[in-house]
């Protein structure tokens, strides 16, 4: 059995209002709660659109609010550090610092949300450790097939769009970036939704499955959780403190 979730990646005043809207519009019309990773504070210029939501993007915000979508802290400014990551190899205190700076800007904007990914989904056991005491319960760049405890989080794993490949079994999530969403692919998103929908689930469905029973998985798929790279795009987890 395969479920489907939704993550959109890079939210922030700088982000496409054209597609994200149109993107909106279609979860609005299949009913569907996807995730969408917000930049509290986005000082990263080259994820600026030409069309941006700008004035609209607080309308929008409330939009998603009314529609009853998932919200999650995408890092914090979206800057990168010499080791081309917002959080890894970084000290756990400014670490700390950085998601609590994230974390209070969007609670200024009634959005208090306990999910939490990291830029380039790079991050150490550091930035766990800096998660949990935070408060944050998801971390939503595991890796594997389905989502699991590890280091006392939820790991929710991510895959990069455009991988619609689809695996018998599993929770796989589709990460969309809005600004790189051409009409094109915004169509076939709409066709595999319309060919997928029984198999679409939100993160909080997760959480609450896994929450009331931790998913074991047996033999070699046990294994394929501490695999550091599965493909380009996971940063490997500092097994160091």
């Amino acid at each position: 059995m395969v479920k489907y979730l939704f993550r959109i990646d890079d939210i922030c005043s700088g982000t496409n209002a054209k597609i994200a809207i149109k993107l909106l519009r279609v979860f609005e019309k299949f009913k569907i709660k996807a995730t969408w990773a917000i930049i509290p504070a986005n000082k990263d210029l080259s994820i600026i659109s030409k069309n941006p939501l700008g004035h609209k993007y607080s309308p929008f915000l409330s939009r998603l609010k009314k529609n009853n979508q998932v919200f999650c802290q995408h890092g914090y400014t979206h800057k990168f550090n010499e080791k081309d990551s917002e959080f890894k190899g970084d000290s756990l205190q400014t670490q700390y610092k950085k998601i609590m700076a994230g974390r209070k800007l969007l609670l200024k904007k009634e959005i208090n949300t306990k999910v939490f990914s990291a830029p380039r989904h790079s991050y150490d056991n550091l930035t766990i450790k800096a998660l949990i005491k935070a408060g944050f319960k998801i971390n939503y760049d595991g890796v594997g097939f389905f989502p699991y405890f590890y280091n006392g989080i939820i790991q929710v794993p991510c895959n990069l769009w455009p991988n619609l490949m689809s695996f018998p079994y599993g929770v796989q999530t589709i990460c969309i970036h809005p600004n790189n969403l051409t009409e094109n692919k915004l169509k076939k998103l709409r066709k595999f939704i319309m060919e997928n929908r029984a198999k679409i689930e939100s993160v909080e469905k997760v959480e609450k499955l896994i929450n009331k029973s931790p998913l074991q998985i047996p033999g070699i798929f046990a294994a394929i959780f501490k695999i550091p790279n599965l493909y380009s795009g996971f940063i490997k987890s500092d097994q160091n403190d």
